[in-house]
C-alpha cells in the first residue's frame, strides 16, 4: 500500500537491498535524493511531474522524498511496489446548492456519462414492463402526438402529456438535462401518427 506526501512535506525513506522506490506527481513536482548509502548525494529526481522507480538497489539506501509546493505524491518503497492512491472525491455544487459534478485534484469539474437504454416504437405499445427509469424519448421521425404513462397501458399516471411530435431530443427534466424519472408499473407509448421514437427506458 502507498503513501502519500503533501506541499512541502518531505520524508526519508528507507530502501533496503533488492527493493525500489516508485514514485508518482499525481499533482505539482517533487524531488528525490540519496542522503545515506551507495550514491548519497545523487540527486534522482528534481521538480519532476511525472513519475518513475528508482532501484532496485544492491544494499540499503535513504532517499529523501519531497512534494513540491501544492505537490501530491504517492510512492512505495518495496521489492514490487504499488501505487495505489485513489484520490477522495470532491464536488462542486450550484447556486441552490445541489451537486452538479465531482472535482478533479486540479479543481476541473470532471464529466460524467452514463448510457440509456432505449426502445425504438413506430406504433403504439409497451416499451418496457415493470419498474424502471425514464430518461425522455428522441424522436427520428415526426407524424402525429406522444403521451407516455407510467403503466402498461394506455391508463393510468400521465408521465408525458399529450404532445405534438418534432425531430429531436427530448430529455424528461428539458433541455441540457441527463435526469431521469422512477416508474413503478411499466412505460407505456401512445403514438397517434407513423413517427419514429427511441424511448429512452431501462
Amino acid at each position: 500500500m502507498s503513501n502519500q506526501l503533501y506541499s512541502g512535506q518531505g520524508r526519508d525513506i528507507n530502501v533496503f537491498a533488492g527493493q525500489s522506490l516508485a514514485v508518482s506527481s499525481i499533482t505539482g513536482a517533487y524531488t528525490a535524493t540519496i542522503i545515506a548509502g551507495a550514491g548519497i548525494g545523487t540527486a534522482l529526481a528534481t521538480a519532476s511531474t511525472g513519475g518513475a522507480t528508482y532501484g532496485p538497489y544492491a544494499g540499503t539506501v535513504t532517499i529523501r522524498l519531497t512534494a513540491g509546493e501544492g505537490g501530491l505524491i504517492d510512492y512505495d518503497a518495496a521489492v514490487s511496489p504499488a501505487l495505489t492512491y485513489r484520490g477522495k472525491v470532491e464536488y462542486v455544487f450550484n447556486v441552490a446548492g445541489d451537486v452538479s459534478g465531482p472535482v478533479g485534484p486540479d479543481g476541473s469539474i470532471l464529466a460524467l456519462s452514463e448510457v440509456t437504454a432505449y426502445v425504438t416504437r413506430t406504433t403504439t405499445g409497451t416499451a418496457f414492463s415493470g419498474a424502471c427509469e425514464f430518461a425522455g424519448y428522441v424522436c427520428t421521425v415526426a407524424a402525429g402526438n406522444i403521451t407516455v404513462y407510467d403503466n402498461t397501458s394506455a391508463a393510468g399516471t400521465v408521465i408525458v402529456p399529450t404532445t405534438a411530435l418534432a425531430v429531436g431530443a427530448f430529455p424528461i427534466f428539458g433541455a441540457g438535462t441527463n435526469g431521469k424519472m422512477a416508474l413503478t408499473t411499466g412505460c407505456h407509448v401512445v403514438l397517434s401518427g407513423a413517427a419514429t421514437v427511441n424511448v429512452l427506458v431501462g
